[in-house]
C-alpha cells in the first residue's frame, strides 16, 4: 500500500492530499466514504490506493492486501451498492499442517476458523453462512484418497449439518 491510512479513512475535501479524518460518528463516516467512492482518484488503479478486487469501489474491507496478498483481516466485506447498507462478507479458514496428522480434524478446524473469522461481520444467524470448500488432497497417494473421503464426511455430513451451515460437497 503506497498511501497513508488517513488518505483512505478520512474525509474527502476534493483533493486526495487533503484527505483528513474529521468524522466522529458512524453516519458521518459512511457519508464521507460515499463521497470518497465517487472520486475518480480513489477508484482508479493508477492512484495506487485500491488494487486487485477493490478497483470497483464496492469493497468495504479487503481481507488480503499488497503484492503478496497478505491476510490482514478476519473478514472481507463488499457492499451491494454505493448507497446501500447490505453486502456480502467472506472469510477463509485453513489448517493444512494439521491434515498431515488428522485430515478430518483439519477440515473441522478450517470450518471453525472461517466461522470465527466471519463473526467480525454482522451476521444474524449461523444459518446465513454458506461455505465453499476447496477439497485438496494428494489424490492417488497411499491413504490420501481415504483421508479426503473422511474429511468430506466429517465436515459435510457431520459438522456443517450439526451447526446448520450449508456447504456444497
Amino acid at each position: 500500500m503506497q498511501s497513508r491510512f488517513s488518505v483512505i479513512l478520512g474525509a474527502f475535501s476534493g483533493d486526495i492530499r487533503g484527505f483528513v479524518n474529521a468524522a466522529s460518528d458512524f453516519e458521518a463516516q459512511i457519508e464521507r466514504f460515499g463521497v470518497a467512492l465517487a472520486a475518480d482518484q480513489l477508484v482508479s488503479e493508477n492512484a495506487g490506493i485500491f488494487g486487485d478486487r477493490t478497483v470497483g469501489g464496492l469493497s468495504v474491507r479487503d481481507q488480503l492486501i499488497g503484492p503478496w496478498q497478505v491476510p490482514v483481516s478476519d473478514v472481507a466485506i463488499t457492499s451491494s451498492s454505493y448507497g446501500g447498507i447490505t453486502g456480502e462478507a467472506m472469510a477463509m479458514g485453513e489448517r493444512t499442517p494439521l491434515a498431515v496428522l488428522n485430515a478430518p480434524a483439519s477440515g473441522r478446524m478450517a470450518v471453525a476458523e472461517a466461522v470465527t473469522n466471519i463473526a467480525a461481520a454482522r451476521i444474524d444467524t449461523l444459518q446465513q453462512v454458506r461455505l465453499s470448500a476447496n477439497w485438496m488432497a494428494a489424490a492417488g497417494h497411499p491413504g490420501e484418497d481415504a483421508n479426503l473421503f473422511d474429511t468430506v464426511k466429517a465436515v459435510g455430513d457431520e459438522l456443517c449439518r450439526e451447526i446448520g451451515v450449508a456447504i456444497p460437497v
